[in-house]
């Protein structure tokens, strides 16, 4: 059995455990209490959750690209079959929504966020770009310098900008992708997907959303399972005194049943 810690923002949210046979848990820390959930699909109201759920939202905070998870696979001598042992590694220290995985024995150093950084100029962000171009699984450059870990197939780096310096390492704010020519076929690919749809997106008003909502500082988090046919979708918003946002509506949910026409 291995176990990792998980963390939100600052605050050790659980523990993420491997059983025998491979199968996952996540336990909520007894005193996270009503804290941000980890996931719509992993609310804190229920204090343990298993594989069937754990795994999906692991698989979801690695990238959808196989060639690049034989290669973290490779480098970090981790299994590219198993999100727990590529999380295991330092790319599981910067990961989508403020999450962030740490071994028992590295909990301090990670939650400390210690170390130099190491500044690019926009030379040295041109050259990881260049990378890119010329390997498509280089997200973390040719010598892996980065540490971090997004979902998606297409080839992108994540940067942080402070004043007119770059760094490649920890606390990430901007995401590069590889060319404008791929990004801008992909959403043309995306309109005409939108366009061809033949059904509607939802029935109904909006009565479960919670006010205030629908201002600039709303933002909407959605998921999505293949597996149940679900769509869950919840607004969250900065609070006075938190450090992460909060939910600031309630969770509707809609299955597939619900948006295919009678």
């Amino acid at each position: 059995m291995s176990e990792l810690a998980v963390i939100l923002g600052d605050r050790v949210a659980g523990t993420l455990t491997r059983l025998s046979g491979g199968r996952l848990r996540f336990d909520y820390a007894d005193d996270y209490g009503a804290g941000t959930p980890l996931s719509l699909s992993m609310p804190v109201q229920v204090r343990s959750h298993p594989n069937g759920v754990v795994a999906p939202w692991l698989w979801g905070l690695l990238p959808d690209n196989e060639a690049v998870l034989r290669r973290w696979s490779r480098e970090f001598h981790a299994s590219a079959a198993s999100p727990f042992s590529l999380l295991a590694t330092p790319v599981g220290e910067d990961c989508a929504g403020a999450v962030r995985f740490a071994k028992p024995d590295e909990l301090d150093r990670v939650l400390g966020r210690p170390g130099a950084v190491t500044w690019l100029d926009e030379h040295g962000v041109a050259a990881r770009l260049r990378e890119l171009q010329e390997d498509a699984t280089a997200w973390l450059g040719r010598n892996f310098t980065g540490q971090f870990s997004l979902a998606g197939a297409q080839a992108k780096t994540a940067l942080l900008h402070s004043g007119a310096r770059w760094e490649a390492r920890v606390n990430t704010t901007h995401l590069l992708t590889r060319t404008y020519e791929e990004a801008r076929e992909r959403s043309r690919l995306r309109r005409e997907a939108l366009s061809d749809w033949p059904q509607p997106f939802g029935r109904g008003g909006f009565g479960w959303v919670v006010p205030p909502v629908l201002n600039t500082f709303t933002r909407l988090a959605v998921e999505m399972c293949p597996a149940s046919g679900k769509l869950r979708a919840i607004g969250y918003e900065p609070q006075p005194g938190s450090e992460l946002p909060r939910p600031a509506t309630e969770i509707c949910t809609l299955t597939a049943a619900e948006a295919v026409p009678a």
